[in-house]
């Protein structure tokens, strides 16, 4: 049911983008009945529950843009985002959308995150990296960043955190663009351990 719906959900919004009309209503009811699957499924995905990550990255990326299903669809985005991401199977171009949605996904949500793992002493439990606490989300968000920076010029929220990044890279001066990546990567690990068992049912 989730497949199909996500199907129908990125065939509406082509369809739509194709004829230069407006895809919002349409789309809002499709997500809203993924919504309605997702709580059938106490908000818990399987490993059959998708085929095509990038679709649900996209989709419960405006879910949780559009407020649909409270905090969850950010954290799916995440987690589907970063199996995109991480897929070394897939283009260049198709991993750098992951890297691209994470990064949206991440700064929208980075304060409210920021608290629960705190708050949580995690993802430090088992965090491999080198990075302080304080470090841990401005490191995170400026490797996707870097790793996205090229992947969409007409994105105007890329185009706001392309803008920010220098900000938050002169807040870590001993940082190097390598070792933002690397550490990135460590950080990410983690993060993604913490939210895999939120979302999914192992």
């Amino acid at each position: 049911m989730l497949n199909e719906l996500l199907k129908h959900y990125s065939a509406t919004k082509i369809l739509f983008e194709v004829e230069g009309k407006d895809s919002t209503q349409e789309s809002v009811q499709i997500l809203r009945q993924i919504e309605d699957v997702l709580k059938k499924n106490e908000w818990k995905i399987t490993s059959s529950s998708v085929e095509n990550n990038s679709l649900a990255m996209m989709a419960f990326f405006e879910m949780s843009v559009r407020k649909i299903g409270g905090d969850i669809p950010a954290l799916l985005c995440y987690y589907y985002s970063s199996l995109v991401a991480n897929d070394s199977s897939l283009p260049v171009n198709i991993r750098a959308n992951g890297y691209r949605f994470r990064a949206f996904v991440e700064f929208k949500n980075m304060d409210k995150w920021n608290i629960i793992m705190s708050m949580a002493q995690a993802p430090f439990n088992g965090y491999e990296g080198n990075l302080t606490e304080s470090e841990f989300f401005d490191i995170l968000l400026l490797s996707d960043v870097y790793k996205a920076w090229d992947s969409d010029p007409s994105s105007s929220m890329l185009s706001n955190l392309q803008k920010q990044a220098p900000k938050v890279a002169s807040l870590h001066p001993s940082f190097s663009r390598s070792q933002v990546l690397s550490e990135g990567e460590l950080a990410h690990k983690a993060l993604f351990d913490v939210i895999e068992p939120i979302v999914k049912k192992l």
